[in-house]
């Protein structure tokens, strides 16, 4: 056995095996609508169903495709960004396929998300060669193979979800999560072309050029968290001295705040709505 990890998860080696055949397609003229949505899935981490239903224009408030000069590029609109509050351009970007793809897809925008899917489907049946040892093809495993990879890598799952297109709703991370633009385009770049060859080499780039990170409005500060943690110490430490029965209560307090924090920030859980369980 040489890997242990989640079985339903596609391999390296079956990720650049499925992204070879399509690039032959792509590359041999007019390739098969499969070929081409099988390579975008892969490459967005969205399945292919949701990437054929974006809409074609200039939506601020979803993500959608965009097209110039006969090149497609998915437009990623976090949905951490509420239009009443911060304008959702100012924390959108692009997301670039590599040359071939992007041509392929421009063609492609507008087909129905079922019937890509059955082409998707099919194009996999008929020997894209990920059955191996029992595995049969499934555009399941296609959708999650960039977070995957993105996982395999030790990436931050906010990262992923941010790349993904994943619901901050049920990724409470992302909700919170900042980053600057270049270090999800360099994560991304090499987690693709590390998974799926050197000619998965992607560009990404801010909707508006005077933005430079992307996620949520509502991260603090270091020196904030610094200070927040500080006090909570302090607290604590004060509460030692506590001896009266009757500021006992008090005493539990500061200790019980000071260990919720500390767990709710080094495992990501939000007291509220997404406690650790008991």
């Amino acid at each position: 056995q040489g890997w242990i990890a989640d079985y339903a998860a596609l391999t390296r080696a079956e990720c650049r095996k499925i992204w070879a055949r399509a690039g032959a397609d792509m590359a041999a003229g007019r390739p098969p609508g499969g070929a081409v949505w099988c390579a975008a899935s892969l490459l967005l981490g969205r399945s292919v169903q949701t990437l054929a239903g974006l809409p074609r224009g200039t939506s601020p408030t979803e993500d959608h495709w965009r097209l110039k000069n006969d090149r497609a590029a998915l437009c990623v609109v976090p949905d951490v960004t509420r239009a009443s509050w911060h304008d959702p351009r100012n924390n959108s970007f692009l997301l670039h396929p590599p040359e071939a793809l992007a041509r392929a897809l421009a063609r492609r925008i507008g087909d129905a998300p079922e019937s890509a899917e059955r082409m998707a489907r099919g194009w996999l049946l008929s020997g894209a060669g990920l059955k191996a040892k029992g595995r049969a093809p499934r555009l399941s495993r296609l959708t999650r193979a960039l977070p995957d990879a993105l996982m395999a890598r030790g990436e931050d799952i906010a990262i992923a979800g941010l790349l993904s297109g994943w619901s901050a709703k049920r990724q409470p991370q992302i909700y919170y999560a900042s980053f600057p633009l270049r270090r999800i385009e360099a994560v991304w770049r090499a987690a693709c072309m590390d998974w799926m060859g050197p000619d998965a080499r992607a560009d990404l780039r801010p909707l508006r050029a005077r933005t430079t990170r992307t996620g949520s409005f509502f991260g603090p500060a270091d020196n904030q968290v610094s200070a927040f943690f500080a006090t909570l110490t302090e607290k604590a430490e004060a509460s030692r001295a506590i001896s009266l029965a009757a500021h006992l209560p008090d005493r539990l307090a500061a200790v019980t705040n000071f260990a919720g924090a500390l767990l709710n920030f080094v495992w990501a859980r939000r007291p509220h709505l997404d406690a650790l369980e008991p």
